[in-house]
């Protein structure tokens, strides 16, 4: 079993929290309320917020999504420390597993007011959970 590291999370990454200049490179990122230290993966609903979105038909995903999240991933591991990159395999499964903890956790928190999903909503977090 692994133990994955605890990370700062900012909970609400999204493509309106996040501030561009005029060639599109990030300047900023705002809406830290909801901000917290969280294991790593459990965030990673972020990831897919930038690389698709939700509609009537549920989620769907940009073209290259594939590609976009494979990149990603090669970036996280080319910059770990080799103590890290040893464990790999162990860890990927771990942060898959926390990554689709967060997709709940982020639906349940939405729903903690005691308001019920809607036909649209529920069908998006089913196409994310079967990712």
């Amino acid at each position: 079993m692994f133990q994955l590291p605890l990370v700062f999370t900012h909970a609400d990454l999204n493509g309106l929290n996040v501030l561009t200049d005029a060639d599109g490179h990030i300047t900023g990122v705002i809406d830290w309320d909801e901000s917290a230290w969280k294991p790593f993966g459990v965030g990673l609903y972020g990831l897919d917020m930038f690389l698709g979105s939700r509609g009537p038909e549920g989620y769907s995903r940009v073209d290259g999504y594939d590609n976009l999240r494979a990149q990603f991933f090669e970036t996280l591991w080319s910059s770990m420390p080799l103590e890290i990159i040893s464990k790999q395999r162990g860890l990927e499964k771990a942060i898959q597993l926390a990554e689709m903890v967060g997709v709940l956790y982020r639906c349940l928190e939405w729903r903690a007011d005691g308001t019920t999903m809607s036909r649209i909503e529920l069908t998006a977090l089913e196409a994310r959970l079967r990712m």
